[in-house]
């Protein structure tokens, strides 16, 4: 198995999409009381919901990644934390709106400190993958991550120990955490255990 780059494959097989955390928001059948809540109301959750229709086009939105970072971000700003994992993955993806590592680190963080997960591996990812590597605050990231058995935490944890990156190369260390994601569903998991002999 060829050496896996850390950062794209965080960027690309971790971080993609919007928060999975989405598709439990509160349904709104009438458009016009969504944009009340989320507008005049100030309501987060309503926010981070009009940012998810505008970012995938659901319920009758047209997809419009400028109008999903402005609720996103509203949202974001009040605490919401799938909201800031959602902006944080914008700026680091630059593909929506241009790429800016620091208003990535900085939304990751803020959801990160709220215990989000998914925003915990990302952070991790980017202290691990950027010039100025901070190997110990991204282990420690992970650790977190891991204890909630996250399968992403366990998936990177794996390619650590695989590459030999801020541990000691240990290919059954990474075949026991390839394992761990497998078993907790995600099946690049599985594909990574298979590769290792």
């Amino acid at each position: 198995m060829k050496k896996l780059l850390l950062s794209a494959f965080i960027m690309i097989n971790l971080l993609t999409g919007c928060s999975s955390d989405y598709n439990e928001v509160e349904t709104y059948n009438d458009k016009d009381v969504l944009y009340k809540k989320a507008a005049v109301l100030q309501d987060a959750a309503a926010q981070f919901t009009l940012g998810g229709n505008y970012y995938f086009g659901y319920n009758g939105y047209t997809q419009d990644y400028s109008q999903a970072k402005k609720w996103f971000e509203a949202s974001a700003k009040q605490g919401h934390a799938s909201a800031q994992y959602n902006l944080g993955l914008m700026y680091l993806k630059g593909k929506v709106i241009p790429k800016d590592l620091n208003k990535a680190k900085l939304w990751l963080e803020k959801a990160s400190n709220q215990g989000h997960l998914e925003a915990q591996v990302g952070l991790a990812g980017i202290y691990l993958t950027t010039n100025n590597k901070n190997s110990p605050k991204g282990l420690e990231l992970l650790k977190q991550a891991l204890k909630s058995n996250s399968p992403q935490a366990q998936l990177v944890m794996g390619v650590l120990y695989y590459n030999g990156t801020a541990v000691s190369q240990d290919t059954n260390e990474a075949k026991r955490y390839f394992d761990m994601a497998c078993k907790n569903g995600l099946q690049k998991g599985c594909e990574l255990s298979k590769d290792i002999k």
